[in-house]
């Protein structure tokens, strides 16, 4: 009976660490998404586009000295529903690293790719990251023949919740 008590105290710590440790990694993505953000602020040109039904409208944005372009396609449902899909492309490849899924203002999902640009000008993807309506997150990394190597997946619970919360305050 001790030895299944000591067994079971010592898992629950193991589980804490981690827990704490996922948290960390969920922050990382969510610093890293805010600073590509704050970019926006550093556009050097804007065009916007609106469809006919006045409900979808299309706003590119040029940043970054026309290194990066973030599209914003916002769509306006009958009900109330507002939902805000974001992309962020290399310029030069028309590559996508980066996408924001919003609906009434709450994140619901981020995919984010670590990228490096190689010597020949080519773009390769490091490593992808995705963070689905505050309970998912997945974390895979990357070959130079886009191969996934590792997978790492955590699901967060009611308790780590709190910790994250601060995405949703944007």
């Amino acid at each position: 009976m001790k030895r299944i008590i000591i067994y079971l105290i010592i898992l629950q710590t193991i589980s804490i660490d981690t827990n704490a440790q996922n948290v960390g990694t969920i922050d990382q993505l969510l610093r890293k998404v805010e600073e590509i953000q704050k970019q926006e602020s550093l556009a050097s040109k804007i065009t916007s586009k609106k469809r006919s039904s006045n409900r979808v409208f299309k706003i590119s944005i040029e940043m970054d000295s026309l290194k990066n372009k973030c599209v914003r396609k916002i769509k306006y449902y009958k009900g109330g529903l507002k939902k805000e899909r974001i992309k962020y492309y290399h310029i030069q490849q028309n590559f996508m690293f980066l996408e924001i899924v919003r609906i009434n203002d709450k994140i619901e999902y981020i995919k984010y790719k670590d990228t490096i640009i190689d010597y020949s000008g080519k773009v390769k993807v490091k490593s992808i990251e995705i963070f689905m309506d505050n309970k998912f997150y997945k974390k895979m990394k990357v070959d130079n023949f886009n191969k996934t190597i590792e997978e790492k997946y955590i699901i967060i619970t009611e308790n780590e919740k709190i910790a994250c919360n601060r995405v949703d305050s944007q």
